[in-house]
């Protein structure tokens, strides 16, 4: 008799094995990231593998349990269709994903370009020359990270960030993600300021992750059919010499290799793009700290540093720079069209003394020993090049820092590193005084 009851026992628990197991992989899943947050979606809670596999891992466990909740006469009937629909539900989800990510966004064939998690597929294209371009007539709101500002962006028949129906302009912009100034509103950017001051009919060809190769291609294909009067050129202190790097490889197609085709389904699967809304910034361990005028501080990491000796430890990215504005100098002459090169710093050497390091090996690899204008940094020998080449040359620190001893809020956005609004103004009255001493438009 007690045999009979110890095998009575031991098959309930037998029969309670799966519904068990599979309630312990959800609380693994759902339930302990809410104790120890794995982030970075659902406001820093869940990762999303949590999310991908504990969804469906959670449905069965409600289904095992129905099924086990009902008399064993009505069980077998029950599991089956509860097993039909758990399958008709998440393959039905599978199989959306899939098509969505593999060819609706077209991450099936990888891309060197469209791969890189800030170049996202949905509003992007590759291209045989350019590497990749922005789509047409795309508009999107994103909020910045770390900010609670929402900013809207379009882009025009071009794909570039522009009223639609422009094709004269009396001035074009080419640069990158500074020129295109996704980070701040349309009217905000200097490229629309400059126009709004002039009265000019500005194009702004500005694109981010682009390199000055690139930019040089964008104002052959683009930016002279426009007709201007002048080029504005923005150079970015930070990463341009890398991306002409980048570019160079990638031309001699010598690239990284591109990403595996389960990270690429990953990467672009519509779950990740429906749980955007709720996903923290990524901002990593935070080893400096920026004081504001008004006393307030903001913690941040730093992406950009200063190199005293850039160019020359970045030799084929600084060649290819200097190669491509000798050309597009030479196409602008050729159309009686005035070259304008702006420079523009990182946020570190503008800001260097209102930051504060946790320590002095940290501040010695964002802003070296031996001052932040050396003669042989990236902004000094593109100066002297572009002295040497007969090109304009406008380096906006003198400017920025001016501003920011006045005030520094509003030049630049912390966690992002772009030029915020104050800082797009500053950019913009730089330009429009160079242009009204090469006499295109009145002094101010």
């Amino acid at each position: 008799m007690a045999q009979d009851t110890s095998s009575l026992v031991a098959a309930r628990w037998r029969a309670w094995l799966w519904p068990g197991l599979l309630w312990a992989a959800t609380v693994a899943l759902l339930g302990l990231p809410l104790l120890r947050p794995h982030g970075p979606f659902l406001w820093g809670y869940y990762s999303f593998r949590d999310i991908y596999l504990g969804g469906p891992i959670a449905l069965a466990a409600i289904f095992a349990t129905l099924v086990k909740l009902k008399s064993e006469s009505q069980r077998r009937l029950l599991a089956l269709r509860l097993t039909a629909l758990w399958l008709s539900i998440v393959g039905m989800a599978l199989v959306m994903d899939i098509v969505y990510a593999l060819f609706v966004v077209g991450a099936w064939k990888g891309d060197y370009w469209l791969d890189q998690a800030h170049i996202t597929r949905r509003y992007s294209a590759p291209d045989a020359e350019l590497g990749f371009v922005r789509k047409p007539n795309i508009t999107w709101r994103g909020r910045l990270p770390g900010d609670e500002r929402q900013v809207d962006y379009r882009t025009d028949e071009r794909g570039f960030r522009n009223p639609p129906g422009l094709t004269r302009a009396d001035l074009v912009f080419i640069g990158d993600s500074f020129t295109e100034a996704a980070q701040v509103a349309e009217a905000e950017s200097f490229a629309a300021r400059v126009a709004a001051e002039t009265g000019w009919r500005a194009a702004n060809l500005g694109r981010g992750a682009y390199g000055p190769q690139q930019e040089l291609i964008v104002l052959r294909r683009y930016g002279l059919g426009y007709q201007p009067r002048a080029v504005v050129w923005q150079i970015f202190e930070g990463n341009d010499l890398d991306d002409a790097k980048n570019f160079a490889c990638w031309r001699q197609q010598s690239p990284a290799p591109p990403l595996s085709l389960r990270q690429r389904y990953l990467e672009n699967s519509l779950l990740q793009l429906l749980l955007a809304g709720t996903r923290l910034p990524n901002e990593g361990n935070k080893f400096a700290s920026l004081k504001f005028h008004d006393s307030t501080q903001h913690a941040l990491r730093l992406r950009y540093r200063y190199i005293p000796r850039q160019p020359a430890e970045a030799a084929l990215g600084f060649a290819e720079t200097k190669q491509a504005l000798a050309e597009g100098q030479q196409m602008c002459r050729t159309q009686g069209v005035e070259l304008l090169v702006v420079y523009v710093p990182v946020m570190a050497r503008v800001m260097e003394p209102w930051l504060t390091f946790d320590g002095p090996a940290t501040r010695a690899r964002i802003l070296p020993e031996g001052g932040i204008n050396q003669p042989s940094d990236f902004g000094h020998q593109l100066a002297v090049f572009c002295a040497q080449s007969g090109i304009a040359f406008l380096d906006t620190f003198p400017a920025l820092r001016q501003r920011a001893e006045m005030d520094n809020r509003g030049l630049y956005i912390p966690s992002d590193e772009h030029l915020d609004a104050q800082g797009h103004v500053v950019v913009a009255q730089a330009i429009v005084k160079w242009l009204a001493e090469k006499s295109l438009v009145p002094s101010q």
